[in-house]
């Protein structure tokens, strides 16, 4: 190994050198430069100088800690340890340095380490398996960008019975707060301080913290915390409660560990609602210093003071109207982001949910295509105009230009710009991940949805989006276990019974794929997988019957979905003039044509290669 700023040494007795091997490969396959020593001839004055100065220059010093550790008082890990010990103390506070892995049930106290080891938070591996968070979280600690695609897909949280249990030292869930108010009217203000500690608690990149939609599953629950904690595959949970009275706001937090369920620290904060912002990162920092994480001096610099509390309140009920996600909370979280830049022009993050909104209201079809994605360019622009380094508003507009534009260069420009601004962000994950499902770089995009997995767990719209590429890459066990995650932690998650439904026609299943297209909505495509399923039964009257109403009811909006059908029913000729259709409409679902398999019938036609041409799409 190199002399590495961002390098790891890993220290082991003999006895679990099968373990550390497997931690080592897992690392090395997620890109992790690491020191393993497997010889059996360790010892010796080189070995000793190579050791030292490998311990000395490190990033990261990994402990492998078990029984057959806190059994031996000699050994060579015995010495890499003390050396460890020491360069911690030079360090003082700065304790990130030290990352104890412990891969059995040894409990702390018993486990014989040194002082500078039981004063940080271990990692357990148990079961001595591995998924694909642990090296992401290492990733994390180290400073890289998010981790190449394993080649063991992630594997959801529910159930967890027979899976392992991988409890990250640096992992926390921040739960919805209890609104404790006396009228019980202020929900929507106890989400948004939840919402606000979750972004700034983001910002530390030694921290992974689960994403909203994840924790918020479990709002309105009384689960115990240690089943959330494995649920969200946390080592902590966060839980608090909001009370507002007048214009004062009193707030209190406290850290769980998840894995005992015992209180790390607890706090109450009161303070003006106008100085809501200083108390939210007062409380962030105070989490940061229980959990013993050491932060820079940026990650969580401090705020503006509000301009208006007045603002601030119509962008939290904002956040709790698009919550919703459909037309009538998007409608009310637009009205609220509005009224928050009216009486504060410089609210940046009203400016940029705002223009979210207005991108997600055209992306779903709810207003007219080209009135839609007018408004939100143009609020997207507002939103840079006020911070040029708005991740958010960037992944914004990748999915303007590839959803709507089809300027693909344009599309790959915003992407690396959001990327580089904040390449864990679950937003730049996704659309990055959409713009190039649409080129057809279909691994990559796999790649890019599952770096999303370990920030937000419970997110159905990811598994659905992973189906889908899965799908398409006729990866179809894989691609139905994705859709039913998705659907089993939103069952009403929109186009999942038809994309469900599509993946078990692929795989000869009619009865079941007949089931799901009639559970589906008709918005989410029902009449489109109605008429393609019963055209596989061969009930051809009823496969017309369903298109047909499919063209009396969506030809203005819905033209892809008819020339699927068009397409898969064995009709070119009809596909294409609903091809050209959807051209003409801008319709959004056309833009993700490449790998189609309901349009496979249409890839021989020199036709197909010409439409792609017009959509600038490679052939």
């Amino acid at each position: 190994m190199s002399e590495s700023s961002r390098a790891v040494f890993l220290s082991y007795a003999s006895e679990d050198a099968e373990v550390a091997a497997r931690i080592a490969e897992a690392l090395k396959r997620a890109g992790v430069e690491v020191w393993f020593d497997q010889s059996e001839l360790r010892g010796g004055d080189v070995w000793d100088q190579k050791i030292r100065r490998q311990i000395r220059d490190c990033a990261l010093f990994i402990p492998v800690i078990s029984a057959h550790t806190a059994s031996r008082q000699e050994g060579y890990f015995r010495l890499e340890w003390r050396l460890a010990d020491q360069r911690t103390q030079l360090m003082g506070r700065h304790r990130a340095f030290l990352f104890p892995v412990c891969v059995d049930e040894t409990p702390e106290k018993d486990a014989d380490v040194p002082d500078s080891f039981a004063a940080v938070h271990w990692t357990r591996l148990l079961n001595r398996e591995l998924d694909t968070a642990f090296a992401a979280q290492i990733r994390s600690v180290l400073g890289y960008p998010p981790a190449e695609e394993q080649a063991s897909p992630w594997r959801p949280p529910m159930p967890r019975s027979d899976s392992a249990k991988v409890a990250t030292t640096g992992a926390v869930a921040v739960l919805p707060f209890v609104d404790m108010s006396e009228r019980k009217d202020q929900e929507y203000f106890a989400d948004g301080m939840a919402e606000e500690i979750i972004d700034l608690l983001a910002r530390i990149p030694s921290l992974t913290v689960i994403g909203r939609t994840s924790s918020f599953q479990f709002k309105g629950k009384n689960e115990d915390l240690r089943t959330i904690g494995r649920a969200l595959n946390v080592a902590y949970v966060v839980e608090g409660s909001v009370r507002r009275f007048g214009d004062r706001v009193r707030v209190t937090a406290q850290l769980i560990n998840a894995q005992t369920g015992a209180p790390q620290f607890s706090e109450r904060y009161e303070r003006q609602i106008g100085d809501v912002l200083r108390m939210q990162e007062e409380i962030a920092a105070s989490l940061v210093r229980a959990l013993q994480i050491t932060i820079g001096a940026d990650d969580l610099r401090p705020r503006p003071m509000l301009r208006s509390a007045d603002a601030y309140d119509f962008y939290l009920r904002g956040r709790h109207a698009f919550d919703q996600f459909d037309k009538a909370g998007f409608e009310a979280a637009a009205g609220c982001f509005q009224q928050a830049l009216d009486l504060d022009p410089t609210f940046v993050r009203a400016a940029e949910w705002l223009a979210a909104t207005y991108e997600f209201v055209a992306e779903y079809g709810l207003v007219p295509v080209r009135e839609g994605f007018a408004r939100a360019r143009a609020s997207v622009q507002q939103a840079l105009a006020l911070d040029p380094n708005s991740a958010m508003s960037h992944a914004v507009l990748v999915s303007i230009h590839a959803t709507h534009d089809w300027d693909w260069a344009a599309a790959a420009a915003e992407s690396e710009r959001a990327m580089a601004l904040d390449p864990r962000s679950s937003m730049v994950l996704t659309c990055a991940s959409d713009y190039k499902k649409a080129l057809g770089e279909l691994d990559e995009s796999a790649r890019l949805i599952s770096a999303s997995f370990g920030r937000d767990p419970l997110f159905a719209a990811f598994h659905g989006i992973l189906g889908t590429i899965r799908y398409r890459q006729d990866r179809l066990s894989e691609a139905e276990a994705e859709l039913r995650r998705a659907l089993t932690i939103s069952p009403s998650y929109s186009r999942g019974r038809r994309r469900l439904g599509q993946i078990l026609l692929a795989q000869g299943r009619l009865d079941e794929a007949i089931t799901e297209m009639q559970l589906e909505t008709a918005d989410g495509g029902r009449d489109l997988g109605l008429s393609i399923v019963y055209h596989a039964m061969k009930r051809n009257t009823e496969s017309k019957s369903a298109l047909d109403y499919l063209i009396a009811e969506r030809a203005s909006d819905r033209a892809y979905q008819i020339a699927e059908a068009f397409a898969f029913n064995g009709q070119p000729d009809e596909a294409f003039r609903w091809l050209n259709r959807a051209y003409d409409q801008r319709d959004v679902e056309l833009y993700w044509i490449k790998h189609d398999p309901l349009l496979r019938n249409l890839e021989r036609d020199n036709r197909y290669k010409v439409f792609l041409r017009r959509m600038n799409l490679p052939e």
